[in-house]
């Protein structure tokens, strides 16, 4: 049961959301092509398609009809706007503190190693 309103709410989002609801005017664009293939004397579905999608928005006497077509109009337009309004009166500000932590390191220039201790770590080991 989970999955069936899981699929649902998914439908309802892609369908509210995205440009799928355009899948729903395929019958539109196939009654449309069959119009012009007894019109134009039997024309491809490849010329049809480029006539009203590749070629721009031609005004012809079946303009109104060619706007129904799918992925040819924007009906499903999403506007969203937030406006927020804040009373200064329930907010305040608190300037953050800034810790400081001095740190004294004390560098000696003069630090010496005998040549047998750096040397040391390269003696094969000693049984």
């Amino acid at each position: 049961m989970r999955k069936a309103y899981s699929i649902l709410l998914l439908f309802f989002y892609l369908f509210s959301t995205t440009e799928l609801h355009e899948l729903v005017k395929i019958p539109i664009l196939v009654e449309h092509y069959y119009h012009h293939s007894a019109a134009n004397n039997n024309e491809s579905l490849i010329t049809f398609i480029n006539e009203h999608y590749f070629s721009g928005d031609i005004h012809d006497e079946d303009y109104s009809q060619d706007k129904k077509l799918p992925f040819k109009s924007n009906d499903n337009c999403v506007l969203a706007t937030t406006s927020v309004a804040v009373n200064p009166e329930l907010f305040t500000i608190v300037k953050p503190a800034i810790f400081s932590i001095e740190r004294n390191y004390k560098v000696e220039k003069n630090i010496h190693f005998s040549s047998d201790y750096l040397s040391s770590i390269w003696q094969p080991p000693k049984a």
